[in-house]
């Protein structure tokens, strides 16, 4: 068994010879080299994003290559375009290329991506004597301080790359033509108001050290960087009147513009430096005759009259030239005030005191006609008011039974109570109307009558409403959302009855309290009843106009009898007894004077207004008094119109004419008070030192709003936030 076993392996040798001979193996048949690739083309730019147009080169490593490339994105083949020189890439686009070379495979398709976004111009323009240029001028770029009122302007160019600097700040230099550019030399913080001013300049007759000129550029954006939208800018004494009045309530003088850093002041200033744009237009320089927006009037001819009496100082060689204009245009509108040094703080003062040296200024504006047209006679003052026409209704709101008709939110938005709509308007800071042409409806508003802001921006509105046939008043009350939604019933809180329903405050909680019998009623912000109390123990006869305090009481105004107003607590009792709690100030009103409007300065001191005057009282032993003047005039059984109070604590009081007050009573309109384009009714002052006037214009009386730019000081709104936070008539 082992030897058949062991002999199989022989057997197989025996086979084949039984030998141990290995035959040579045949040699492989070599493998064809392979075709190599064309190198793959390379691009001389690197991708990225752009400010500029790129130039781009491609290149191949391949001696003799071909190359194709596409700007599409798709993958080029040899019948996309044949590279021929360098490529321009304009805007953002994928830039592929390949190569095809003798002996040679195509090559790897190589790739880049370019994103082209052309930066705005720089700031650059002409500075400009009416037509004339002004060679020479030093133009800074200024954005307003936002730590304090009063502070300096924060001057935004680099003296390194702008090349020059003073004690004012860095600048750029005007050349023969007037031109200037700002390319690379700033940088501004997002948010901040931005301007430009133009000091000295030769117009041709020499340089004029007392040239001081204005342009608002307006709200820095995120970049840093301001983009301007024109080819150009123009800054001229149009532009500088329309700056002046614009910031004037955040302004000292040209090189001192300023707020705080609360949240309001900062709405506040960024809503007057675009006001700019409702005066003049920023590319060429010259005044319009509308609003953009809104399509508002604008006082063209009175423009270029503030234009022209800038001008005349201008045109000059030396400051003496513009003593006329810096004796008429002092800080404080006297004689004896501090006189300014430019023309730009000169048009900020006149801006300032617009009712002072008149005949002066108009007499000096006639030597020059470098804006036309301009005013054929004199004014009785140098406001300026642009007028938006209402809805076509007519303005039977009257201002008086202590209303306030009109009302301003924190966003510096306008608020109508509208009763030939039967409705509430809200209109932009610029004049744009924001709500439906008709108004807000809903709520049974049926005969609004005041309107007030609670600190949520919500609307609440007094109505008067007859719901019975007996024509007994019932009022009620209506609430929107800042946006128009009705929050109140379908049918408003309430009804108050038998109450005309003629005003409407807010205090500190949200709470609207408004006139109720002989008290005053009150609703929580959710439209519970408070309290609402017909006749308190020591009431005076009636409750027209209300006011709250920052300690939470309500004010109101008492039409009859020998008293002028009330204080309630908040369970609508009288505060202290009548001895001591109710005041007159001197000799009482007469007789059919009607005291109506009230309203609470930081002080805490009481304004009342009737057809005799106003008062202004306190709880001191000796109440602070003060009368007539300033243009107020009483008509026969004449009753007290609307009073509101600026952020500087003035008292503005429509009383047969727009008037305003030192807080000492002391008249600063003149003696006949304001003219405005219409018949006023009803006054609010806003965030941004502009004063809202309502009223009538023309024979029947079309209802039309009117915004005097830059004539009050800017206020704490609405006056609820003014109450919470203990800032009635306080700079926000």
């Amino acid at each position: 068994m082992r030897l058949a076993i062991a002999s199989l392996p022989c057997l197989s040798l025996i086979l084949v010879g039984c030998s141990s001979y290995n035959a040579p193996k045949a040699a492989p048949t070599p493998l064809p080299v392979p075709t190599p690739p064309a190198a793959t083309p390379v691009f001389s730019v690197v991708g990225g994003m752009y400010t500029v147009p790129q130039t781009v080169t491609i290149s191949d490593a391949t001696a003799g290559a071909i190359v194709y490339y596409t700007t599409n994105g798709s993958a080029p083949t040899p019948s996309s375009n044949q590279y021929a020189g360098p490529v321009t890439v304009g805007s953002s686009e994928t830039l592929m290329a390949t190569a095809i070379a003798p002996g040679h495979l195509i090559s790897a398709v190589a790739s880049v991506s370019y994103t082209i976004t052309p930066q705005p111009p720089p700031p650059n323009g002409t500075v400009l004597h009416g037509q004339v240029p002004l060679a020479g001028a030093h133009v800074y770029l200024f954005a307003a301080n936002d730590t304090g009122y009063g502070k300096a302007s924060v001057s935004l160019l680099e003296p390194a790359l702008a090349g020059a600097s003073d004690s004012i700040g860095a600048y750029v230099t005007t050349g023969t033509d007037g031109s200037f550019v700002i390319t690379g030399d700033y940088t501004c913080t997002a948010n901040t108001q931005v301007y430009l001013y133009a000091l000295g300049g030769d117009p041709g007759s020499g340089n004029n050290p007392a040239s001081g000129l204005l342009t608002v550029l307006g709200n820095c954006p995120s970049s840093g960087s301001f983009p301007v939208t024109t080819v150009k800018i123009t800054v001229n004494e149009l532009s500088t009147v329309a700056a002046a009045y614009s910031i004037a309530g955040f302004a000292t003088d040209a090189t001192h513009v300023s707020s705080s850093g609360t949240q309001l002041a900062q709405t506040g200033i960024a809503n007057a430096f675009a006001n700019a744009a409702n005066l003049t237009d920023l590319s060429t320089g010259m005044a319009l005759t509308a609003t953009p927006a809104s399509n508002g009037i604008v006082p063209q001819n009175e423009l270029n009259t503030l234009a022209d009496l800038l001008a005349a100082c201008v045109s000059g060689t030396n400051i003496s030239s513009c003593s006329t204009l810096f004796e008429n245009a002092t800080v404080d509108g006297t004689s004896t005030g501090t006189t300014p040094t430019d023309t730009a703080t000169a048009a900020i003062n006149i801006a300032h005191h617009p009712g002072e040296n008149v005949a002066a200024l108009y007499t000096l504006a006639g030597t020059s006609s470098s804006f036309t047209p301009a005013l054929t006679t004199q004014p009785n003052d140098f406001t300026i008011a642009l007028q938006f026409p209402l809805q076509d209704g007519t303005a039977v709101i009257s201002g008086a039974n202590g209303g306030h008709p009109i009302a301003i939110d924190a966003e510096g938005s306008v608020w109508l109570a509208t009763p030939s709509q039967k409705s509430v308007l809200k209109f932009s800071n610029s004049g744009a109307l924001l709500s439906p042409a008709a108004g807000y409806t809903g709520g049974g508003l049926n005969d609004p009558q005041s309107i007030a802001i609670d600190v949520l921006g919500n609307a609440w509105i007094a109505n008067y409403n007859f719901l019975d046939s007996t024509q007994q008043p019932n009022g009620t009350v209506v609430e929107f959302s800042n946006s128009g939604t009705l929050l109140s019933p379908s049918s408003g809180f309430g009804p108050f009855a038998p109450s005309y329903l003629s005003s409407i405050a807010i205090d500190a909680s949200g709470n609207a309290w408004v006139p109720y019998g002989d008290g005053v009623a009150g609703l929580s912000s959710a439209g519970a009843i408070l309290s609402a109390v017909a006749n308190p123990s020591g009431a005076g006869l009636g409750i027209d106009g209300i006011a709250i305090d920052t300690a939470g009481n309500i004010w109101g105004a008492v039409p009859y009898g020998t008293t002028l107003f009330d204080e309630f607590s908040m369970s609508g009792s009288i505060v202290n007894p009548p001895t001591a709690g109710q005041f007159s100030c001197g000799a009482p009103f007469e007789p059919e004077q009607e005291p109506e409007g009230v309203a609470i300065d930081a002080s805490g001191d009481v304004w009342i207004t009737s057809g005799q005057g106003f008062t202004k009282e306190s709880k001191s032993p000796i109440p602070a008094c003060s009368g007539k003047g300033g243009g107020i005039d009483p008509p026969p059984e004449g009753v007290g119109g609307d009073i509101a109070l600026d952020g500087d604590g003035n008292a503005w009081v429509v009383n047969g004419a727009l008037t305003e007050f030192a807080n000492s009573g002391v008249p600063v309109s003149p003696s006949n008070g304001y003219k405005v384009p219409i018949v006023p009714n009803s006054i609010a002052p806003d965030g941004s030192g502009n004063l809202w006037v309502r009223g009538g214009k023309g024979a029947n009386l079309t209802d039309t709003l009117v915004e005097m730019i830059g004539a009050s000081a800017p206020v704490v709104t609405p006056i609820a936030t003014g109450v919470k936070n203990n800032a009635l008539g306080s700079r926000p």
